[in-house]
């Protein structure tokens, strides 16, 4: 891991230079002495000083314009994560950019493969890899709080599952995890409340 006054150097004093990858795609990268850095990995570590990429880790460009190295362009995945989006992405005939407009814009992974003809999962594993969206609460879809106010008033989890377009099995998992136990969790209070 470079430190961040190392990549501010980096980028400072190097020569930044477009190669092609193994791939055929552009990148750019920085020589600086005898070594040669990946530039999309300075600027993440240079505006990300407590979340650096390590060896395992990829920065991904979001809108996969390997040139477009801005900061907030630029994602830390796993490796894993970068293979699912890479695979899911051969033969897609769905418009990325138009299911995240969609998605950010309040609709569910179901809604969104109505909209753009695709298959509901392989749209949400595309951007639970590539964006790291959780398959909990943190996607923002629900919180525990109007999953615990619709329990309190009475709905099934059928029922809320189907109001936030996820399964209704997503919900206990996450409960539990956060310390809510079975019957609490359907009252909305924690174990040791």
């Amino acid at each position: 891991m470079i430190k961040v006054a190392e990549a501010t150097i980096i980028l400072a004093e190097g020569r930044v230079r477009i190669v092609k990858d193994t791939n055929g795609k552009q990148r750019r990268i920085v020589l600086y002495h005898t070594r040669r850095y990946v530039y999309a990995r300075l600027i993440w570590d240079k505006h990300n000083p407590n979340n650096k990429a390590t060896k395992n880790d990829i920065v991904h460009h979001r809108d996969e314009d390997t040139l477009n190295d801005e900061p907030e362009n630029l994602n830390k995945i796993t490796r894993a994560q970068h293979t699912i989006i890479h695979k899911l992405a051969i033969g897609r005939r769905w418009d990325v950019k138009k299911a995240q407009e969609l998605y950010d814009g309040g609709k569910t992974w179901s809604e969104v493969a109505d909209l753009i003809g695709g298959d509901r999962s392989t749209i949400a594993k595309f951007f639970q890899a590539r964006e790291g969206y959780s398959k909990s609460c943190t996607h923002g879809k629900w919180t525990p709080e109007e999953v615990i106010s619709l329990r309190r008033s009475g709905w099934s989890w059928g029922k809320i599952g189907k109001h936030f377009g996820v399964s209704r099995t997503a919900f206990a998992p996450y409960f539990k995890r956060h310390g809510y136990a079975k019957e609490s969790y359907k009252k909305g209070e924690k174990k040791n409340e």
